[in-house]
């Protein structure tokens, strides 16, 4: 009974350093149906070194699905236990398939047959392309910042949807003017080009709130004649009762003011007669370019030359326009610093006169002067009799009536804005 039991385990011993001496795939993916590039290397890794003879015999053979054998290029690794097979030279077909055959006739180099054949289908993959792009189209409101967007979503071969680079024909649209914008942008590996449509819409803009007049409003201290002229010897045009609301127009020295009545009678009082309020704040919200060339377009300003100018006494700024009635564009603008509310720059429409390199009067003078209502001027900001600058106020309410401006935007005035050219003033 021992030695049936001696010669079993033995037996199993043999077996079994017969199998561990098999020769065998120690390393590849067989699994079917892999999807590989069209240039596939596969690397079969024995378990024993094989002669290179081997490869020459069809041991190792891949077919297509027609049953073609493939002329695939077969090397083997410096210590002859690797086979590398790379693809034919013009590569896989995309979307074919494929089988990877291992013959069970390959032997190593000591003579030991392969355990098992082996086979892998495989097929080739084929490239993802961009199916489709969708166009764009967006709506804007008129002066909305816009910048076209960087990545467009497309479509893919492999049913996948993925945000792409996309290069406009151009970087910024001019979104003040109202219409249809169309940009051209190009996506690497397609080929039609996409198209973004954007469409500004107008503004329907309620100027009433955004340009606001300036008159100044003051109260009569007593029951006050107004006059035809500066005497209370001139007629007497109507009667201003203590208390009521008056609008100051203009002043002549502080000493008599020319008003309009709440039921419209204009004449002239004496200084006394109205309690003036304090200049008030100046309203530092800006229009931008948009507001500023709709509001003088939709009212339908005229200008004897081509350009107007609007002095807008609420933000003490002064706005050039180049262009016709309905078609004018921003030119430049210009702080400035307009009469205090005891003595007011004169609102309304009137027209460049003429001009002068310097005036000085009392003790005062400026730079530049370009007359648009009699005495009313543009002009420098204040100096004394030698050209040095007295007062450099500007942006808020500080004259006796004319508009100041810096030396610089003086003389810009004085050089380009010729007689007749319209000056509004709000």
């Amino acid at each position: 009974m021992k030695r049936v039991c001696k010669k079993i385990f033995f037996g199993l011993i043999f077996m079994v350093f017969i199998m561990s001496k098999s020769f065998n795939v120690l390393a590849v993916n067989l699994q079917d149906e892999q999807k590989v590039t069209k240039d596939k290397i596969w690397t079969i890794t024995f378990n024993y070194s094989i002669l290179s003879d081997e490869l020459a015999h069809d041991n190792i053979t891949v077919i297509n699905d027609q049953g073609q054998k493939m002329n695939v290029i077969l090397e083997l690794s410096e210590d002859k236990k690797k086979v590398i097979i790379k693809p034919p030279i013009d590569g896989y077909v995309e979307g074919g398939k494929y089988q990877l055959n291992i013959g069970d006739k390959l032997q190593s180099i000591e003579g030991k047959p392969l355990t098992k054949a082996h086979s892998i289908m495989f097929v080739i993959e084929k490239p993802v392309s961009i199916l489709k792009v969708n166009n764009i189209n967006l709506s804007i409101k008129q002066g909305q910042a816009y910048i076209p967007q960087k990545k467009v979503t497309v479509d893919l071969s492999n049913g996948i949807r993925q945000d792409k680079d996309v290069i406009w024909d151009s970087s910024s649209v001019d979104t003040t003017k109202v219409g249809i914008h169309t940009l051209k942008g190009k996506v690497e590996g397609y080929e039609s080009e996409v198209i973004l449509t954007l469409t500004i819409l107008k503004i329907e803009v309620n100027y009433n709130d955004l340009v606001k007049a300036s008159p100044v409003i003051a109260t009569i201290s007593r029951d006050s004649d107004l006059y035809a002229q500066m005497s209370t010897k001139s007629n007497r045009l109507a009667l201003a009762k203590k208390g009521v609301k008056v609008e100051v127009i203009k002043d002549s020295g502080y000493k008599w003011y020319y008003i309009k009545t709440n039921v419209g009678k204009y004449g002239w009082v004496e200084a006394d007669s109205l309690i003036i309020p304090n200049d008030p704040k100046t309203n530092t919200v800006r229009l931008s370019t948009a507001q500023l060339e709709g509001y003088v377009n939709v009212k339908s300003f005229k200008s004897n030359t081509k350009y107007f100018m609007w002095v807008d006494l609420n933000r003490q700024i002064v706005n050039v326009f180049q262009g016709t009635e309905g078609k004018y564009k921003l030119l430049k603008t210009m702080s400035c610093a307009t009469g205090r509310n005891i003595s007011p720059t004169v609102r309304g429409t009137f027209a460049i006169q003429n001009r002068g390199a310097w005036f000085f009067k009392g003790s005062s003078g400026a730079k530049n002067w370009v007359a648009w209502n009699e005495q009313y001027l543009f002009h420098s900001i204040i100096m004394d009799a030698n050209g040095n600058v007295k007062d450099y106020t500007l942006g808020k309410r500080a004259s006796a009536g004319c508009i100041r401006l810096s030396i610089n935007d003086s003389k810009w005035v004085y050089d380009n804005m010729p007689n007749g050219t319209t000056v509004w003033v709000n």
